[in-house]
């Protein structure tokens, strides 16, 4: 059976509307957070939100790659592999599923429920079912974010082959480089536009329309009367007053413009249900507290703010990771662990930020600052796994307008270094109710790493008034970088 592509279901009329609708619903909930009726409310809107994404996603190639991707980080190591593997995609067909009694549709909890896959995507899916408060808010920014970053991936693919009018810059080589640089540079000029697009009646225009009946335009565009292919064309000029645009380019960059508006929504909600993840953990911690119970009582997730200091969004703005991870393996395996990862694009915004070209050099520093031992690739997909680690960017502006709007204070700002390095490789496809075969083997794997935990931690709380934030202060990977740097010097 051919499976469909996603970034068709995406870009589909009623996914677009639903996502917006979505968004606006989410938002009327949080500004109505701290009333207890209205966030169950939200609590069953969101497991909803995560039904349409298991709607979209289903049957799609998108799923069939995920998996493949997921398997494939395993496939090096056998008995790794075969703890974690996940089955392939079965092929559910939708048109087979009978509406319940009294129903003249299916509902889309019933493509999930009579889905007979028994794939990792699939059973995240079906896991939300024992999900805790906190791990639906995780999974809806997760799944969000993972499904902005799709639409950003074909907007790449096309910028690939489009055609700019360059100057010379240099000869053949010069004006390679300098087209490389255009076409990566096409994400943020479509954002550029999209604001443009979007707020302003001279651009404002029909861009489906335009991608969509490319054939029967004029070849010569300057004699088209379309009035949606008139303001598109001022649109690519305000963003590109020197390209020539012929039929290629008005198609390239009037379907892109319609996938950013959907990333950007996406990306929306993302925000959105970091909100709700950042106000309930405030909110429960804080209500703990004044009880006098454990702060983290029926709560799946720590939560950390890690500022960024390089990566900006396309507007120019400072970002910040916001990490979460399962509490009980963070406290097991990552609490009081000093030892290291240094994932490649950690090395990068160290070197970025210190100015520092060799990458390799900028690595050697960050050795000679850590006091621990280097964590194997296995340890560190391990630790990934079986701590559930999600980690994302959001404008840091944005986190911290509202928490002060909404007094939120109960955040975590402190962390060991081991979350900052593990947060760059991003999001694990985490499993809520893996197996016993697949606990066991992945415990197996870090048992080292408990032991290591373990040891520190009965030397910190021993000695230490404040003894996590006295083992952060101790490892600090920063204070270490800049110590070594100057001793280069």
């Amino acid at each position: 059976m051919i499976k469909k592509k996603l970034i068709s279901n995406l870009l589909n009329s009623s996914t677009k509307n639903s996502i917006k609708t979505a968004i606006k619903t989410c938002e009327e909930y949080i500004n109505d957070f701290d009333n207890k009726k209205a966030r169950l409310k939200m609590q069953d809107y969101d497991k909803k939100i995560l039904l349409y994404y298991y709607t979209l996603i289903e049957n799609t190639d998108f799923k069939d790659n995920m998996i493949k991707t997921y398997n494939a980080d395993y496939k090096s190591d056998y008995f790794f592999y075969k703890a974690m593997e996940s089955s392939e995609s079965i092929y559910n067909n939708i048109n087979e599923i009978k509406p319940l009694a009294g129903k003249s549709k299916i509902s889309i909890g019933q493509i999930l429920q009579n889905s007979n896959s028994k794939d990792i995507v699939t059973k995240n899916f079906k896991d939300n079912k024992y999900a805790l408060e906190d791990e639906i808010y995780q999974k809806l920014n997760t799944w969000s974010n993972t499904l902005a970053h799709k639409c950003e991936e074909e907007i790449e693919t096309i910028a690939g082959n489009m055609n700019f009018d360059i100057k010379n810059y240099g000869g053949k080589q010069g004006n390679s480089v300098k087209l490389e640089k255009m076409r990566n540079n096409f994400n943020k000029k479509i954002y550029n536009a999209l604001k443009l697009y979007r707020n302003s009646s001279e651009y404002a225009c029909d861009a489906k329309d335009v991608f969509k009946n490319r054939d029967s335009f004029n070849d010569d565009l300057s004699l088209e009367q379309n009035p949606n292919v008139k303001k598109m064309i001022n649109l690519i000029k305000k963003v590109y007053p020197d390209q020539k645009v012929d039929k290629d380019f008005l198609w390239r960059f009037a379907y892109s413009l319609h996938i950013e508006d959907t990333a950007v929504d996406f990306y929306k909600m993302k925000n959105i249900a970091a909100k709700q993840l950042l106000l309930f953990q405030d909110r429960a911690k804080k209500e703990n507290k004044s009880k006098g119970e454990e702060l983290y009582e029926d709560q799946a997730l720590i939560t950390f703010i890690v500022p960024d200091g390089v990566k900006r969004t396309k507007d120019g703005k400072d970002t910040c990771r916001i990490i979460t991870i399962n509490k009980d393996e963070y406290d097991k395996y990552i609490k009081y662990n000093n030892n290291y990862t240094f994932p490649k694009s950690y090395i990068k915004k160290y070197s970025r930020k210190y100015n520092i070209k060799d990458e390799y050099e900028t690595e050697k520093l960050l050795i000679n600052s850590q006091k621990g031992n280097r964590l194997s690739i296995k340890e560190v997909k391990a630790l990934m796994a079986k701590c559930a680690i999600s980690s994302y960017h959001i404008p840091e502006d944005y986190v911290e307008n509202f928490f002060n709007e909404r007094g939120i204070t109960e955040i975590n700002r402190d962390y060991p270094p081991l979350v900052e390095q593990l947060s760059h490789y991003g999001s694990t496809l985490y499993d809520i109710t893996p197996s016993k075969e697949k606990e066991k083997f992945l415990s197996s794997i870090l048992k080292s790493q408990e032991e290591v935990c373990q040891n520190n931690k009965e030397k910190y709380e021993d000695k230490c008034a404040d003894p996590e934030q006295k083992f952060n202060k101790d490892f600090n990977t920063k204070d270490s970088f800049e110590k070594q740097l100057e001793r280069r010097k």
